[in-house]
Parts: structure tokens; C-alpha cells; sequence
């Protein structure tokens, strides 16, 4: 009889081992918000494309939604400066990137947090940035953002973002896609409305750095959505019709004069037409292709003031 209460008194007093089920759902699945400062990590996540990352941060941090690194720059544009998503990658990979990028400023829209009327020190947007790398699937998303959806107006509108310039060129997101000869992020931008006659602090439009990067296809896109660009002069009163030839390319001098988009008579700085500067230049084969241009124009007047009366 003693021995069967000194068993009992040793089971009640024995330490119980926890139920791992129970153990297990007693944890909280998420944490409460904190009220520290938004961490380093939150910039490093939306570097490595880490979508959930970045959700459980902003859930986690309050402040992170407005927050930007020393230099003034927010998640978004990490998200569009990814260092991965460059010409090195091959087209499947940069398709890759380009979706999960968007994904993730999905997450950031989500929380109110994609700042995209915010400038780092250099004045770019996140918009710039992904107008630089080519990402259009992330452009996308930043242009169809909420502030945008419901027109608020202010600094924050579309056209004011389309229009930002960085500070050093003064180059817009169209100039910037254009330089970079990024041709479904130019078109993209286009279809959002970005202003094809903008010049940068040279005077340069982007029709004219489509021409000296020899970018047919993106020259036709600028002229389609603003044939009269053909006429805007950079400070040293050139046309781009003046840089087709300095680019000596001759298939869009001839794209230029075969859409009537080449003022031949157009004289810069110096009284040169693009024929004197071609034959300055000695490029016999767009030399031939702006005289016989001139001749045909000549040929047309003529023959329209021939049938004409002469009323005195």
C-alpha cells in the first residue's frame, strides 16, 4: 500500500512533455506590428525581387511604407534597378524578371507604398528606373497605380510623372527608353500619354536620339504619334533629319525623306542644310538621296504653280 502512494506521489509530481500539436498552434502566426523604424532589409528584399519579403515587412513596419534609403531612393525603384534584370540576361530571364518585379510592386501598391511621385538625389522616379532597364510589365504597374486610377491631382498626376526629368540630362522617361532603345517600353510610355517633343538640356528630343541610335523602328513609333516632331531643333538648330546624316545612316535619312519628315531647306547654326552638312561630311550615298529629294520637291512646286492662273 505505501509503495502504490509513493508511485502516485512520483507521477503527479513528474515534469508533463508538451503536446507538439498544441505547442505548435499556441505560436502566433504572425507577429504584431512594432513600431521600429523601418530596417535595411526592406530595401534588400525588393533588391532580390522577394515579394512575401517585402509583404511581411510593410505588415510588420508601418514606417516602411514611406520610407527611402540614404539615397533617397524607395523600394520601387530597387524593384526597377534590379542589378540582375541587364542586357546579360537572356530574353526568358529578363521575361522572369520583369514579371516578379510587377508582382511585387503589386504587393507594394497593396500597402499604398509604390511613392512613384518620389525622386532620389539624382531626380529620378521609379518610373525612370524602369523606363532605364526595360521593364515593362513593372512600368505597367507603376503607371496604373491608385493615385493614378482616380485622378488625384497634384504632384503625384501621370503627366507630371511621364514629364519628371533627372537632373543631369534633363531626359524624361521617353528620352531615357529611347536612349536605351528599349522599343515596347517607348511604345508602353507612348500609350500612357509621355510627351514625344520634350527636349533635354541639349535641346535633344527623342526622336532625335531614336536617329543618332539608328533606331528605325523607334523613329516611326515618335513620328506616328507626333508626325510635326520632325520639325523641333536642338540648340544647335539641328533637325533630325541634320543627325541622321551626322549618324551617317542612310536608312533613316531615306525613312526621314520618304515620310516628308526631312526639311531640306532646315539650316543650323552654321547655314547648313542637311545635304551641305552630308556633303561637308563627304557621304556620297546620302548626298545623292537629299539632292534628288530637293529635285522632286523642286519638280512638285513646278508642276503646281504650271496649271495655276496668274491673277495680276
Amino acid at each position: 500500500m505505501m509503495m502504490f502512494q509513493l508511485l502516485l506521489l512520483l507521477l503527479h509530481n513528474a515534469p508533463t512533455t508538451p503536446n507538439p500539436v498544441t505547442q505548435y498552434h499556441a505560436k502566433p502566426i504572425e507577429h504584431a506590428p512594432t513600431d521600429l523604424p523601418c530596417p535595411p532589409e526592406y530595401f534588400r528584399a525588393a533588391r532580390d525581387l522577394d515579394c512575401e519579403g517585402l509583404r511581411s515587412l510593410l505588415y510588420l513596419h508601418p514606417d516602411c511604407v514611406e520610407a527611402t534609403d540614404p539615397q533617397g531612393r524607395t523600394a520601387a525603384m530597387w524593384l526597377a534597378g534590379n542589378n540582375r534584370h541587364s542586357a546579360d540576361a537572356n530574353k526568358q530571364e529578363r521575361s522572369y524578371l520583369n514579371g516578379k518585379a510587377g508582382f511585387c510592386a503589386l504587393i507594394l501598391e497593396s500597402f499604398n507604398a509604390s511613392l512613384v511621385d518620389v525622386h532620389d538625389e539624382h531626380g529620378n522616379t521609379a518610373v525612370s528606373w524602369a523606363a532605364t532597364n526595360g521593364m515593362t510589365q513593372l512600368l505597367e504597374t507603376l503607371l496604373e497605380v491608385s493615385v493614378f486610377k482616380h485622378n488625384v491631382t497634384g504632384a503625384g498626376t501621370k503627366s507630371n510623372i511621364l514629364e519628371t526629368v533627372e537632373k543631369t540630362q534633363h531626359a524624361t522617361p521617353l528620352h531615357i527608353a529611347t536612349a536605351h532603345n528599349h522599343y515596347d517600353t517607348v511604345q508602353l510610355l507612348l500609350q500612357h500619354g509621355a510627351n514625344a517633343r520634350h527636349a533635354d538640356i541639349n535641346g535633344l528630343t527623342p526622336l532625335m536620339k531614336a536617329t543618332i541610335n539608328q533606331r528605325r523602328d523607334i523613329m516611326h513609333l515618335l513620328l506616328e504619334i507626333d508626325h510635326d516632331s520632325y520639325k523641333d531643333v536642338s540648340h544647335t538648330l539641328w533637325t533630325p533629319c541634320h543627325y541622321a546624316v551626322y549618324s551617317k545612316n542612310v536608312e533613316a535619312v531615306y525613312l526621314l525623306i520618304h515620310d516628308q519628315s526631312c526639311p531640306l531647306e532646315a539650316k543650323d547654326k552654321d547655314g547648313r542644310t542637311p545635304y551641305a552638312l552630308a556633303t561637308a561630311l563627304e557621304l556620297e550615298e546620302i548626298s545623292i538621296l537629299l539632292r534628288d529629294a530637293k529635285l522632286e520637291a523642286i519638280d512638285r512646286a513646278h508642276q503646281y504653280w504650271a496649271g495655276r492662273p496668274i491673277e495680276l
